[in-house]
């Protein structure tokens, strides 16, 4: 479905109620890199849960904050109280690179110099 679709992650519901997010990166680390069949896997397997929601009224400067600080890259916005939501929308980090570069790039550089931390990772260092 995320193929035929062009799309690189799925909201997974129950109803109205979230209950995870299926990105490619779930499938590449838990289902190929384990040499898992995807046709033997089950989404409720592999998806990221719980997942962190945001409301479309809140400030676009704290979801971006909460994204970086989280390290999320899609943000699942809804409507109504938890029990009757209605997803409405999926705030993606690419997009607010693509729309709002100056506002990513000073919540960006503001998050580095928060958590001065370094994290290597195979040949990659991650500030």
């Amino acid at each position: 479905m995320m193929n035929e679709n062009y799309t690189s992650c799925l909201v997974v519901l129950t109803g109205n109620i979230i209950d995870g997010i299926l990105t490619t990166r779930d499938v590449i680390f838990r289902v190929v890199a384990k040499g898992m069949d995807p046709e033997k896997v089950y989404v409720k397997e592999v998806m990221t849960k719980p997942v962190i929601i945001m409301r479309p009224e809140t400030p676009l400067t704290e979801a971006i904050k909460i994204m970086l600080q989280k390290r999320i890259k899609k943000l699942p916005l809804i409507e109504g109280e938890r029990s009757n939501a209605r997803l409405v929308g999926l705030l993606s980090l690419s997009d607010l690179v693509e729309y709002h570069p100056e506002i990513f790039s000073e919540l960006w550089e503001e998050t580095l110099i928060t958590e001065g931390t370094v994290e290597e990772r195979g040949e990659v260092v991650i500030v």
